[in-house]
């Protein structure tokens, strides 16, 4: 009988890379006597998205192990790329409030003196990201997109109209993106995996056309808030399938 024990294991981005190495690894895991573990990936950038589909199928891989193996599997430090590892078994994951706390990276405690403070964004649950308020949200909105942008957790109807002008916090950003979390994850709750991982690649398909949507009408977007990670995710679902 497994003891009412979670271990904690932060394992390095790179780790995930390597195929027979990781096999060996959880061949050693899963001879401990514990009731799970909570996990932690040091990352290997500061962006939240991860953009290496191999080492995010990787930690797929990981995940759907354990969770076989009869364990519990909580994952820290994780942002929407959380909709991923719970379709293929996570049991709960957790992310703090503002966006470096949103992944675990070591650059994180360097000596950050004199940094601007980040700038204000709102978590769109049918984009799969979050956009800046000021410009983007704003663009969307006066293109006539709000009403297929916006997530509708009561917290954002301020929103509506003129973005940009309206008091829009840090705090209020955080308590939101948790509520767009938790509304998607509620949409992944199928018993079956394969039917889990399906809707998560049917929610990126929808993301990606309403992207395409907005580019279409002249809406940029910055990098990290870019339609990228979708592509890395859907990459990242076909290599773990493939792996099974």
């Amino acid at each position: 009988m497994k003891k009412d024990l979670l271990l904690t294991l932060v394992i390095n981005e790179a780790a995930l890379r390597e195929d027979e190495q990781l096999s060996d690894f959880l061949d050693a895991l899963t001879t401990l006597e514990a009731k799970g573990f909570y996990l932690i990936v040091d990352r290997s950038t500061d962006l939240p998205q991860w953009s290496d589909p191999g080492t995010l199928a990787g930690l797929l891989y990981l995940v759907n192990s354990l969770s076989k193996n009869g364990y519990k599997v909580i994952l820290g430090y994780t942002d929407l790329v959380g909709l991923l590892t719970t379709a293929v078994g996570a049991d709960s994951i957790a992310n703090g409030w503002w966006k470096s706390l949103k992944l675990f990276s070591r650059s994180q405690f360097y000596d950050r003196s004199g940094g601007q403070r980040p700038r204000v964004t709102y978590t769109s649950e049918k984009l799969l990201n979050s956009v800046f308020v000021d410009p983007e949200l704003q663009a969307i909105v006066e293109s006539g997109f709000g009403g297929e942008v916006l997530s509708g957790t009561g917290s954002d109807n301020a929103l509506s109209v003129n973005p940009a002008q309206q008091t829009w916090s840090q705090d209020n950003a955080a308590l939101h993106h948790w509520k767009v979390v938790k509304s998607l994850l509620g949409k992944i709750n199928q018993s079956d995996e394969e039917a889990r991982l399906d809707q998560v690649e049917s929610l990126i398909r929808e993301a990606q056309t309403l992207y395409t949507r907005l580019r279409g009408v002249g809406i940029d977007f910055d990098t990290i808030s870019g339609p990228s990670h979708l592509r890395t995710w859907l990459e990242a679902i076909t290599v773990y399938k493939e792996g099974l």
